[in-house]
């Protein structure tokens, strides 16, 4: 079996389905899926956190809620805690997918241009990616 790249990657809910959203993250090997939505609740039912979890589950994906500790400064505790889990992710090379309502926007921020700006140093360039149409978290 080839040896599979991991790094972090960017994908967003809007303009899809559920089932295509899955398919794109099993394409990717995606391993965990982590919601940095402001509020885990759509006008898309299918990605309403109590509905997405279960189908995510069924593919074998793993969920973390993280919402907006990403919005916060980097001093807070929420925000440090989020890196934290991102940053052993990473290490432990695992395949993380960072799920908005749209793909990152073109700066290293997550859940919307407010948000504090992720610190380059925690990550070795090259480590975010492109999923399908979306834009890669540039770090």
């Amino acid at each position: 079996m080839p040896e599979i790249d991991f790094g972090l990657y960017t994908i967003g809910h809007d303009g899809r389905t559920l089932p295509d959203l899955i398919a794109l993250l099993k394409q990717h090997h995606i391993e965990f899926v982590v919601d940095v939505r402001p509020n885990p609740i759509t006008p898309q039912p299918d990605f309403n956190q109590p509905n997405l979890i279960p189908q995510l589950q069924e593919q074998g994906l793993r969920y973390l809620f993280l919402g907006d500790s990403f919005r916060l400064k980097a001093e807070e505790p929420a925000y440090q805690y989020a890196l934290q889990r991102l940053q052993n992710a990473y290490g432990q090379r695992r395949r993380v997918a960072l799920l908005g309502r749209t793909a990152a926007p073109s700066s290293a921020r997550v859940a919307n241009t407010s948000a504090t700006p992720l610190p380059s140093k925690t990550w070795p360039s090259g480590t975010s990616k492109k999923m399908g149409a979306c834009n890669p978290m540039r770090l």
